[in-house]
C-alpha cells in the first residue's frame, strides 16, 4: 500500500522531529485562531489548570462540582495523543476495560469490575451516547474522524439520569459546535504499517449570528502491524470512511434547533489472533480442554512470529446516526426535547481453519480431510428515541425538573457456522450426518444457521430535585420509572425447521440516584452517592426448551464516597473516590437445559461484590507543563453460592457437570467460582501524563508529551484459570505550529508491547474441536500529522 522509501521518509521524519523535542499540537489545539486571518495568538501563561465543563448530569457544570466518579477527556487530549478509537480513550481512564473480541465486533465495557459476560449478546453493561443518539455498540463512531470536544466517562450506574444501559455507566462523545467564526481544518496522518488518514472539517455561519454549518469528513487506512503466514494477509488492518455535518439554528436569545448527521462505512479485515493448544486441563474425552495459564506476550511461543498459525476475524459496519435538539431556555426554566435515530450494520465473520490448520474430519468414502471452519453473523439494529425534559432555573436554592423518554428498536440478527466442502470429490459427504452445506465465501458449510430478531419498546417517566439545605451543603436525586417490552421471533434455528415462534416480555423497574455534596471549604468539595442499575433481560436464539428461551434482568447496587480539590490556586486538583458495589442475577453463558443441545444460551448466574478505590491528580508545577495521575484498585469477586459458570464450556457432554466442576488437571481438586475474580476486571490499572508547552522565538508554539498505562493481571474467565498478563503503554507524542500551519509527530506502544488484549478460551462451533487462541493488540505505530487550520 505504501512505498518502502516513502516508509523509510516517513520514519526518519518521525525520529527527527522528535529527537529536536519538536512536539507539536495543531493550532486549533495549542492557540485559538483569530476570527478574521486564522493567525495563531499564543494563550497567556497561566499558572492554573484549565476548568472542564462536563454534562455528565444532563446540564453543564464544572468537572470539580460533579457528585460523580466522571472522566472527561478534552480536545486538546484527543488531538495531542492522536486518540483513533475507543480503546486510546480507555487507555487514559483509569478503572475502564475495553473487551473487545476483535475488529471492533462485539465490543462492550467494563466500568469499575461490572462486565458484560456476554460480550454484547444481551444489552451493553455500559450506555453510549454521540449528542444524544444512543449507540448500541460503543465503538461505532470513527473517533478519529468525528470533530469531537470530549469525551465524558461516567463511572457507576446512572439509569436514572440516562436509562438505556446505564447499568456500569456512560461514555458520552460530545461534538464541538459550529460558531461565529469561519475555520477549516485539514490534517494528514502518515505512520508505518500504512497508517494514513486524512481529517478535514469546516465550520461558518450560513447566517452570522443565527445559522451555523459544520461539515466533516474522514478516511483512515491501516495495514495491520502483524503479517500471517497462513492466510498471507495482515492482521489488524482496516479502512474508514466517515462523514457528518451539525447545523445550529438560533432563532431569538430563547430558542435553538441543532442538527446533527453522521454516517460511517468501515471495514476491517481479519483481526491479530493467534491460535494455541491448550496447556492445562483434563479432556474428558470429547476434545473440550479447559485451558489455564497465562496467554502469552511478545517472545513467547504464541507470538505470530513463533506460531503462524492464526485465525481470522473481520468485520464490515455500517453507521447512520441522526438527531435533532430543539432548545427552549426563558426565565422560568428549559426544555429540551430530543429526538434521535440510528442504523448500524454489521457483518462479522471468523475463519478458524486458520487457526487449527485442519483437524481431520471423515468422509461417507472413508477418506479423512482436513476441516475448514467458518463462522458468521450478522446484525441491523435501528432505533428512533424521543427524549422531552424540562429544568427549572439553576441559580435558585431548590432546583428540579421532569421528563419523558420513548425509545423503540428493532435488531434483526443471524449466525452461521460450519465446515466448508473444500476438497471433497463429488458425489462424497461428510460421515457425520449433522454436517450438512451451507454456502460461504469459502465454500458450502454445515447446517448450523440461526435468524431471529428482537423488536424493544421502552418508555420512561423521569424526576430530578437539588436542594441547598445550606449554602455548602446539597442534597440531590434522580428517579426513572421504565416499562421495557421486548418480542422475539425466531425465524430459523439450527436444530429445527424454520420457527414462527414469538415470545413476549414485560419488565418494569424504578432507578434511584441520590447524593449529598458538602463545600467544605471553597476548594474542597466532599459527596456521598447511591445508585442502582438495571441491565434488561432477554431471549436466547439457540434455546430448544421452554426453560432456555429467556434470561432476567441483571441489577447493580453502588455506593460511593469522594473528595474533590483544588490547591494552590488551582495548580493542584486531587479527586479520590471509594466505592462498593453488588450485582445480582449476573449474565452469563452456561449449558443448555436440553442435554442434547450443544449450544450455550445466557442465563442468571449468581452474584458479585467489589471494593474498591480511585485517584485522580491533575498538577501544573511549572509554568506551562501539566502532569496527570490516575490509580484505580479494585477487587471484584464471585459470591459464595454462585453457579460454578465455567464448567458450561464442557457441561453438556459430561454427566459430573450435575456437580457444577471445573475440569482440572489430574488429582487437584475442583474449583469453586465463589471467591474468583471477575473476568475482564484487572486489580489495579494506572495513567499517567506529562505535557509541556513552549514557544520558540516567539513564533513556534510546541508541545511534548508523554503517556503511560498500565494493566495489572486479568482473568478471562470464572474459573481463574486462564488470564491475561499485566500490560504496559508508553505513547510519545511531539511538535510545532507556526501561524496556521502545524506538524506533529508521535510514536504509540515505544516498547512494542504485545500483551493479548483478549483470550477466547473456549470456542466451540456445535459438535467441531475447540479453538484457543488470543488477540494481540497493535504494534509499534510511528507516524506524523501534517495540518492547516484556518
Amino acid at each position: 500500500m505504501r512505498r518502502m522509501s516513502l516508509r523509510k521518509l516517513l520514519i526518519g521524519s518521525v525520529v527527527g522531529s522528535c529527537s529536536l523535542g519538536l512536539a507539536v499540537a495543531s493550532l486549533a489545539q495549542t492557540a485559538p485562531a483569530t476570527p478574521d486571518n486564522g493567525a495563531s495568538t499564543p494563550a497567556a501563561p497561566s499558572k492554573s489548570l484549565e476548568e472542564v465543563t462536563v454534562t455528565a448530569r444532563k446540564k453543564a457544570e464544572s468537572l470539580q462540582d460533579v457528585p460523580l466518579s466522571v472522566t472527561a477527556i478534552t480536545k486538546k487530549d484527543l488531538v495531542n495523543t492522536h486518540v483513533e478509537n475507543l480503546g486510546d480513550v480507555v487507555n487514559q481512564t483509569p478503572g475502564v476495560i475495553l473487551q473487545d473480541v476483535g475488529s471492533e465486533f462485539g465490543s462492550s465495557i467494563s466500568i469499575r469490575g461490572v462486565t458484560d459476560l456476554s460480550f454484547g449478546a444481551a444489552v451493553p453493561a455500559t450506555a453510549s451516547f454521540y449528542d444524544g443518539v444512543y449507540l448500541r455498540d460503543p465503538q461505532v463512531i470513527n473517533l478519529s474522524g468525528a470533530t469531537l470536544d470530549r469525551v465524558e466517562i461516567v463511572k457507576g450506574p446512572v439509569s436514572a439520569l440516562y436509562g438505556r444501559d446505564a447499568y456500569a455507566g456512560v461514555v458520552n462523545y460530545v461534538p464541538q459546535r459550529p460558531g461565529n467564526t469561519p475555520q477549516y481544518d485539514l490534517t494528514q496522518t502518515f505512520g508505518t504499517h500504512g497508517d494514513y488518514e486524512t481529517n478535514v472539517s469546516l465550520s461558518a455561519p450560513l447566517v452570522p449570528d443565527k445559522v451555523f454549518l459544520k461539515i466533516f469528513g474522514s478516511y483512515d487506512t491501516f495495514d495491520g502491524s502483524d503479517f500471517d503466514k497462513v492466510s498471507k494477509q495482515p492482521g489488524g488492518a482496516y479502512d474508514k470512511k466517515d462523514f457528518g455535518s451539525l447545523l445550529d439554528i438560533h432563532y431569538n436569545d430563547h430558542i435553538t434547533t441543532q442538527f446533527d448527521g453522521y454516517y460511517g462505512y468501515d471495514q476491517f479485515g481479519q483481526s491479530d489472533i493467534v491460535a494455541i493448544a491448550p496447556n492445562c486441563g483434563e479432556d474428558p474425552g470429547y476434545g473440550l480442554d479447559q485451558y489455564c495459564g497465562t496467554a502469552g506476550t511478545k517472545g513467547s511461543s504464541f507470538h505470530t512470529a513463533d506460531n503462524p498459525g492464526a485465525g481470522g476475524t473481520g468485520n464490515t459496519r455500517r453507521v447512520l446516526l441522526g438527531s435533532m435538539h430543539n432548545i427552549f431556555d426563558y426565565d422560568w426554566g428549559k426544555i429540551d426535547s430530543i429526538t434521535a435515530a440510528s442504523r448500524v450494520n454489521e457483518e462479522n465473520f471468523a475463519d478458524f481453519d486458520l487457526a487449527t490448520n485442519g483437524i481431520p474430519f471423515a468422509l461417507s468414502n472413508g477418506t479423512t480431510i482436513n476441516e475448514h471452519n467458518y463462522y458468521g453473523s450478522a446484525s441491523t439494529t435501528a432505533n428512533l428515541s424521543e427524549e422531552l425534559r424540562y429544568s427549572s432555573p439553576q441559580d435558585q436554592r431548590l432546583r428540579y425538573g421532569a421528563g419523558a423518554y420513548a425509545y423503540r428498536e428493532n435488531r434483526l440478527f443471524s449466525s452461521a457456522a460450519g465446515l466448508s466442502t473444500i476438497g471433497i470429490p463429488a458425489g462424497v459427504t461428510f460421515a457425520d450426518p449433522l454436517l450438512y452445506k451451507w454456502a460461504t465465501p469459502y465454500g458450502e458449510i454445515g447446517p448450523n444457521y440461526n435468524l431471529s430478531s428482537i423488536t424493544t419498546t421502552e418508555k420512561a417517566g423521569f424526576a430530578n430535585g437539588e436542594f441547598d439545605i445550606l449554602p455548602n451543603l446539597t442534597f440531590a436525586t434522580q428517579y426513572r420509572y421504565t416499562v421495557l417490552d421486548q418480542s422475539f421471533a425466531e425465524l430459523k434455528n439450527q436444530y429445527s425447521a424454520p420457527l414462527g415462534s414469538r415470545l413476549d416480555s414485560t419488565e418494569q423497574y424504578s432507578n434511584i440516584n441520590t447524593s449529598l455534596r458538602y463545600k467544605v471549604t471553597p476548594n474542597v468539595m466532599a459527596y456521598a452517592s447511591a445508585a442502582n442499575g438495571e441491565k434488561p433481560g432477554g431471549f436466547n436464539g439457540a434455546a430448544t426448551v421452554a426453560a432456555d428461551d429467556a434470561f432476567g434482568p441483571e441489577t447493580d447496587r453502588s455506593y460511593e464516597i469522594g473528595v474533590k480539590t483544588n490547591w494552590l490556586g488551582n495548580s493542584l486538583q486531587a479527586d479520590l473516590a471509594l466505592f462498593h458495589i453488588d450485582t445480582r442475577n449476573v449474565q452469563d453463558y452456561g449449558p443448555s437445559s436440553d442435554p442434547t443441545n450443544a449450544a450455550y444460551v445466557i442465563k442468571n448466574f449468581g452474584a458479585t461484590s467489589n471494593n474498591g478505590a480511585e485517584l485522580n491528580l491533575r498538577a501544573k508545577p511549572i509554568l506551562n507543563t501539566v502532569v496527570t495521575f490516575g490509580a484505580s484498585y479494585m477487587d471484584p469477586t464471585f459470591n459464595s453460592g454462585s453457579l460454578d459458570i465455567a464448567d458450561a464450556y464442557n457441561c453438556f457432554a459430561v454427566p459430573s457437570c450435575a456437580k457444577k466442576i471445573v475440569y482440572t488437571k489430574a488429582g487437584l481438586p475442583a474449583i469453586p467460582t465463589g471467591g474468583n475474580i471477575v473476568p475482564y476486571a484487572p486489580r489495579v490499572t494506572l495513567t499517567t501524563s506529562a505535557e509541556y508547552d513552549y514557544t520558540l522565538m516567539d513564533k513556534y508554539d510546541g508541545y511534548a508529551r508523554v503517556d503511560y498505562t498500565f494493566r495489572s493481571l486479568e482473568y478471562t474467565d470464572p474459573s481463574d484459570l486462564t488470564s491475561l498478563g499485566g500490560r504496559s503503554l508508553v505513547d510519545l507524542s511531539a511538535g510545532l505550529s507556526y501561524g496556521p500551519y502545524s506538524l506533529s509527530a508521535f510514536v504509540k506502544n515505544i516498547t512494542d508491547d504485545r500483551t493479548p488484549t483478549f483470550f477466547n478460551y473456549q470456542t466451540v462451533l456445535n459438535d467441531f474441536h475447540k479453538v484457543d487462541g488470543i488477540l494481540l493488540p497493535t504494534g509499534r505505530v510511528i507516524g506524523f500529522t501534517l495540518g492547516a487550520h484556518f
